[in-house]
């Protein structure tokens, strides 16, 4: 490790990002966000055709981001359940009644 390293860890460093995870991504309305490792390509608040927001690697730069509000992710559309499979076949957790309503987070 350089002297470099120990002053800018994991400043744009393809090194710090979990190979091969992923997220969508998407910037807060009116904001235009810089890519990681390409300050001129941005994430933008509409998505590309075809999909639901922008990929980004999942990098302590992404969390940041999300956590400043400048990006959010965006939850990807449920796969479908499996064929032959009873959708509603354990949906229930223990002691829950079927009109159990989750609670909103503060």
């Amino acid at each position: 490790m350089t002297r470099a390293d120990h002053e800018n860890p994991g400043r744009g460093s393809p090194a710090t990002a979990v190979e091969g995870v992923k997220m969508l991504v998407l910037a807060a309305p009116g904001l235009k966000v810089p890519r990681e490792n390409s300050p001129r390509d941005y994430v933008l608040d509409t998505p590309p055709a075809g999909s639901l927001g922008f990929e980004v690697p999942d990098t302590a730069y992404t969390r940041r981001r999300i956590s400043d509000g400048d990006l959010f992710e965006v939850a990807a559309a449920e796969p479908s359940p499996e064929e032959g499979k009873d959708p509603g076949e354990g949906s229930l957790q223990t002691g829950q009644s079927p009109d159990h309503k989750p609670r909103r987070s503060r």
